[in-house]
């Protein structure tokens, strides 16, 4: 089963909040749904809310997940905010390195304000 994905459309960026089993499958359809949002709005700033998800799916399928998203979104989203829980901090971390060294700007948070000021700020 996938996620459920709430997506608002904020002035300068949006925000789409994924709640749900945390699989490989589920993930690529968040970062599809991330595209198509931020393609038929024209904005390329995107707030990415995980932190009400369950499990986790490993580096393997992080590192797959990564060059997944860096392939789809290069060129089309400037920059990517990732909302997760400390417990998943690791993996969290893993996923921001892996994107990062495919050229997208993605910073991982723990805290959803610290992250809007961050992906506001150019």
């Amino acid at each position: 089963m996938g996620y459920v994905i709430e997506t608002e459309i904020e002035k300068d960026y949006i925000k789409l909040v994924a709640s749900g089993e945390q699989t490989l499958e589920s993930n690529k359809e968040l970062v599809f749904q991330v595209i198509e949002a931020c393609t038929e709005n024209n904005i390329r700033k995107v707030l990415v809310d995980i932190s009400g998800t369950l499990g986790q799916p490993g580096t393997f399928s992080d590192f797959k997940l990564a060059n997944i998203a860096a392939k789809e979104a290069f060129g089309l989203i400037q920059r990517v905010a990732l909302v997760n829980r400390q417990e998943n901090r690791e993996f969290t971390s893993f996923f921001e390195t892996a994107i990062r060294n495919r050229g997208i700007n993605l910073l991982a948070f723990l805290d959803e304000q610290e992250a809007i000021k961050w992906l506001l700020e150019s």
